[in-house]
């Protein structure tokens, strides 16, 4: 069991975004979309760097609640052959819902890369071999009496790099 401290030292080393708004389209700036729950994309050479921030996410999802909880599952497959599956819970408990029909969410969570790789030498020297990423996005509503599947309808994906930063933010205003 986590201690008090050793979940607020946990929280202090995290950066968290969470986004939430009506409408139906996955936003502008996001570079790799598909309809559905998953997405699959190739991964530049150089993609993991110092610079590298890491994924936002979104998802555009019917009929949300306010109970509703996301599960995004990342495949990282290499160029030798390999893959690592990182399981991840994408917080909406923060969230105001804003629409009876349509809701469109943004994530970015900077700790999806910390898992430990079992056999690699570092985080690092795996995930630059990594040349695809596949992300599965699951969502549930009711889940504290009968869980019932939300349907996404559609999902986005986009790598932020620190030079990013300034041309997203002009983009979003």
């Amino acid at each position: 069991m986590m201690s008090i401290s050793m979940v607020q030292e946990s929280l202090r080393n995290r950066s968290y975004v969470a986004i939430c708004y009506p409408g139906n389209e996955i936003p502008n700036w996001f570079n790799h979309k598909s309809e559905g729950c998953s997405i699959k994309i190739e991964l530049p050479r150089d993609w993991f760097c110092s610079d590298f921030l890491g994924f936002a996410l979104s998802l555009v999802v019917a009929a949300a609640t306010n109970d509703m909880k996301v599960g995004c599952k990342y495949n990282f497959k290499t160029s030798n052959g390999e893959s690592h599956e990182v399981n991840h819970h994408l917080d909406t408990s923060y969230l105001v819902y804003g629409s009876e029909s349509h809701d469109v969410y943004v994530w970015w969570d900077n700790n999806v890369f910390e898992e430990v790789v079992e056999g690699a030498q570092s985080l690092a020297a795996f995930y630059k071999l990594v040349t695809e990423v596949n992300v599965d996005f699951t969502a549930l509503t009711g889940i504290f009496y009968k869980p019932e599947p939300v349907r996404v309808e559609k999902c986005g994906i986009c790598m932020l790099y620190g030079k990013d930063v300034e041309m997203i933010k002009q983009r979003a205003l």
